[in-house]
């Protein structure tokens, strides 16, 4: 009886657990990406809110209005790259899952690129502070407004849990994606069998 020979399609492979799971991550840090990125918008706009607020009454010539205006609109922007940027690779992610589920290599690599952003550049979203600052040493005024508005702000406790929830979630997730593809298991589903060598060698 002749040995078969033949090239096992995609199809054909049995998916290990561990490829199916890294998939699921990379929907579920998505999701939870994108809610911290919310949470995080939400605090980055109540500060910049109460600083419109503060400095609203106040005498100020247009110099100072407008230079005032320009560092508001720079922090509102700066908020959001920060909250969102993480969230744009944890999508990377979910967009090359369905390619793993598949056993693509491609996908795998990408998504242990994107991975590895996550882990690096914004997996931890940490809470979005009033951290800006702006020269105020010539208008006094304008920096007790601006003492005054970070002050005042009124965030609700269980915001921040939420943030550092996710925030851990996310780069635990994150690890295991990279993990779980890099396992033994993912790699066989992953390896390319050359044509012509049976399958049973593959493992030799």
């Amino acid at each position: 009886m002749s040995a078969d020979y033949s090239v096992p399609s995609p199809s054909d492979k049995v998916r290990p657990m561990t490829v199916t799971v890294a998939a699921v991550a990379s929907y579920l840090v998505t999701v939870l990406t994108i809610v911290s990125g919310i949470a995080s918008a939400f605090v980055g706009s109540r500060i910049v809110s109460a600083l419109r607020a503060e400095t609203s009454d106040l005498n100020m010539d247009a110099e100072t209005v407008a230079a005032l205006d320009t560092m508001v609109a720079l922090l509102l922007a700066l908020l959001y790259i920060i909250a969102f940027t993480p969230a744009l690779w944890a999508l990377g992610t979910a967009i090359c899952a369905p390619f793993v589920l598949k056993g693509r290599n491609g996908a795998r690599v990408t998504t242990w690129v994107f991975a590895g952003l996550g882990i690096c550049c914004g997996a931890v979203s940490l809470p979005v502070g009033g951290n800006a600052t702006v020269d105020t040493s010539g208008d006094p005024e304008l920096a007790e407004a601006l003492r005054e508005a970070m002050a005042s702000l009124e965030i609700p406790g269980w915001l921040s849990g939420v943030q550092l929830t996710t925030a851990i979630l996310s780069l635990l997730f994150y690890i295991a994606i990279v993990i779980l593809l890099a396992l033994p298991k993912s790699n066989e589903y992953f390896r390319t069998p050359k044509p012509g060598m049976p399958s049973q060698f593959l493992d030799i």
